[in-house]
C-alpha cells in the first residue's frame, strides 16, 4: 500500500511508493516467459491492488530503478507494463505511464524500439501517450 499527496496547484500526484526489484525481476519473467494475457490469474488481487502504484511513480525513479537492465530486460518489462495498464484494475496511468520512462531510457543506450516493437505497442494498448509520452 502506498500514501499519496495531491497538489491542488498542479493537480498531480505524487506516490512515496519504493519499485521492488524482485517484483520487477518478476514483471520481466511474465513476459520472457509468454504469460502476459494470464496477468489477472498471476497476480492475487491484492497484489495487483497494492502494485498498481507502480504506474504512478515518477520517470525519475523508473530510470533509477532499471539502472542496470539490459535492453532485452527493459523490453520485457515495457511489455509487461503495456499488458497490465490494459488488463488490470487501476494500472491506468495515461501520460504518466512507466513505459515513457522505459523508452527514454532505451534511447540513452542508444537502443530506441524497432518498427516492431512499436508496432507491438499499438497493437497491444490504446494508450495514445506510449511509448514517446505528450508530443
Amino acid at each position: 500500500m502506498s500514501i499519496g499527496t495531491w497538489s491542488p496547484d498542479t493537480g498531480t500526484v505524487s506516490v512515496n511508493t519504493t519499485l521492488d526489484k524482485s517484483w520487477l525481476d518478476r514483471f520481466i519473467a511474465f513476459s520472457r516467459d509468454e504469460e502476459l494475457t494470464q496477468l489477472p490469474s498471476l497476480l492475487t488481487p491484492q497484489a495487483q491492488g497494492d502494485l498498481a502504484a507502480y504506474m504512478l511513480v515518477s520517470h525519475s525513479d523508473w530510470q533509477a530503478a532499471v539502472d542496470g537492465y539490459d535492453t532485452d530486460s527493459l523490453w520485457h518489462l515495457m511489455r509487461f507494463l503495456v499488458m497490465a495498464e490494459m488488463h488490470l484494475p487501476g494500472w491506468q496511468a495515461g501520460a504518466d505511464s512507466p513505459v515513457i520512462a522505459l523508452n527514454k531510457v532505451l534511447k540513452q543506450h542508444a537502443a530506441p524500439l524497432t518498427r516492431e516493437q512499436l508496432q507491438w505497442i499499438r497493437t497491444h494498448s490504446d494508450n495514445r501517450f506510449i511509448p514517446n509520452g505528450a508530443l
